[in-house]
């Protein structure tokens, strides 16, 4: 098995997601230290706008359509992002053989996650099997869900999705190397062990 390395989308959230956590970090602490009177205890008891600030911010006629249109622009760049965290980034079709001036042979991620699932839903144990092609042609990853009966040898069960099911969908993608992500969960007796 081939632990996942982040994708660089992963990563970029996680560092726009770290960035702005300390940031609003040190913004609370700025606030919680200034109303404890760490500043002063005048500025403690004071507002946060001073009436200089106050007098702007009621005079001028433009400031609250630009706080306006620059929450607009918040809200649809935090859509934006959440429409590409819902981005599956499946992968529809393998080339098995590249093109030799008359074809290639391509494989149909469909048929391959559907023979593999077929297949070890046919062990005995195993309860369910889930499984999907992610990442890119290129560089594609098995994602793969078994739900096994609890009652079953685990160890010898998973030992078999190993090394006969995963080596069967490697064998047919032409990937000796194909990552794959296995989450093992266990049904506590919803089925009988075939």
């Amino acid at each position: 098995m081939s632990p996942f390395k982040p994708s660089g989308t992963d990563r970029a959230n996680r560092a726009l997601l770290l960035v702005l956590a300390l940031l609003f970090l040190a913004v609370g602490a700025l606030v919680i230290v200034r109303g404890a009177g760490g500043f002063g205890t005048a500025r403690a008891r004071a507002g946060l706008l001073t009436p200089a600030n106050e007098r702007f911010v009621n005079d001028a006629e433009w400031f609250w359509p630009v706080v306006g249109v620059a929450s607009a622009l918040v809200a649809v760049l935090a859509l934006v992002w959440l429409m590409v965290q819902a981005q599956t980034r499946r992968v529809a079709e393998l080339v098995v053989e590249p093109d030799r001036g008359s074809g290639g042979i391509r494989l149909r991620a469909g048929a391959l996650t559907a023979a593999l699932e077929e297949e070890l839903e046919g062990y005995r144990g195993v309860n369910a099997a889930s499984a999907r092609l992610a990442g890119s042609p290129e560089r594609p990853h098995l994602l793969l869900d078994v739900t096994a009966d609890d009652r079953a040898d685990q160890h010898a069960l998973r030992q078999r999705v190993e090394t006969v099911g995963i080596a069967h969908a490697r064998t047919a993608t032409g990937l000796g190397e194909l990552p794959v992500h296995l989450r093992w969960q266990l049904a506590q007796g919803q089925r009988t062990i075939r």
